[in-house]
């Protein structure tokens, strides 16, 4: 196992998880305000006082460690501020022993059995022709109302959050001016998507600015800016609604060889297996069938599906 360099060090801890479901018997059913878990009950407290709820004591076995406490808000929106380099995208496979494979679409790193290391091979789907792994998007954000403590992980399973939380997370870090925490609405939204016959349901979550790309651009809107405003007594600056940016997507971060992937720090700390992507209805049309390679492969892609070669060489999808 090769060493952590030093000079990657210096990452904020993890104080907890923002999530969007409970679990319901073995699955994760989709609720519609945002839900908090941590090891600190003064933190989901804190929390508790600003969007409501009650905070109670958690218990999953899945989870690192197995008894922490959890918050049911009463919000759909909250008020988050987005780190630099906060989003790590990649492709990956879940089983009850951990994490088997992580890869970027290309080269897949594969653990090696009673080991945590991890050895490259080229991407294992392409080679059989079927989406096996699922990507896996994780956003370490920072709730600013509370007492500071670390970051807290988003975690989305979907397609669209791989396409689009990047480039979000990345436009809104070069924008900031002066050094500025820019802070950014997080919306649980409803979204339905029919294609190929099939109708799916599910919510996404969306980071909306509540300033204009001019006010970025200047400076305005904030955290920095509206501190030192308050320190002088002028009038706090009007917030725009121009400039809207809705779900982006940064560079994904690959995973580093030998095993020392970022979020390997606890290798056994993420509950992935336990939140699971969560589409509220089951699709009612059935699998798509009779597809050529090509375009059951895309839309295995983008709905995160797995394919079937038939015996009169079409492609189902399902």
């Amino acid at each position: 196992m090769k060493p952590v360099l030093l000079k990657t060090m210096g990452t904020l801890p993890e104080v907890g998880r923002i999530r969007t479901g409970v679990k319901s018997g073995k699955a994760m059913k989709a609720i519609d305000t945002f839900r908090f878990t941590s090891t600190s009950e003064s933190q989901l407290q804190a929390i508790a006082g600003i969007y409501g709820g009650e905070v109670e004591p958690w218990h999953d076995a899945m989870a690192n460690p197995p008894n922490q406490y959890q918050l049911i808000t009463e919000a759909s929106t909250i008020k988050v501020v987005c780190q630099p380099n906060s989003v790590d995208v990649q492709y990956e496979m879940w089983s009850k022993g951990g994490r088997q494979r992580a890869c970027d679409g290309e080269v897949c790193e594969v653990s090696i059995p009673k080991s945590s290391e991890y050895v490259e091979q080229p991407c294992m789907c392409a080679a059989k022709g079927q989406m096996e792994c699922r990507p896996h998007t994780r956003v370490n954000l920072i709730i600013p109302d509370i007492p500071f403590s670390g970051t807290w992980r988003y975690e989305s399973k979907g397609m669209s959050a791989a396409h689009t939380y990047p480039v979000m997370m990345q436009i809104i870090d070069q924008l900031r001016a002066n050094g500025g925490l820019l802070p950014v609405d997080m919306t649980i939204v409803d979204r339905e998507v029919r294609k190929h016959g099939q109708t799916r349901k599910f919510k996404v979550v969306e980071f909306h600015t509540q300033v204009s790309v001019n006010q970025m651009l200047t400076g305005g809107g904030n955290y920095s800016q509206e501190i030192s405003a308050a320190n002088t007594e002028a009038p706090a600056l009007a917030e725009g609604n121009e400039g809207e940016v809705t779900g982006s997507d940064g560079p994904a971060t690959p995973p580093s060889p030998g095993g020392s992937h970022p979020q390997d720090a606890n290798p056994a700390d993420d509950d992935d297996i336990v939140d699971a992507e969560i589409v509220e209805d089951p699709d009612p049309t059935g699998p798509a069938t009779g597809l050529t390679r090509d375009d059951a492969m895309r839309m295995a892609r983008e709905q995160n599906l797995k394919i079937k070669k038939e015996a009169d060489g079409s492609w189902t999808v399902s």
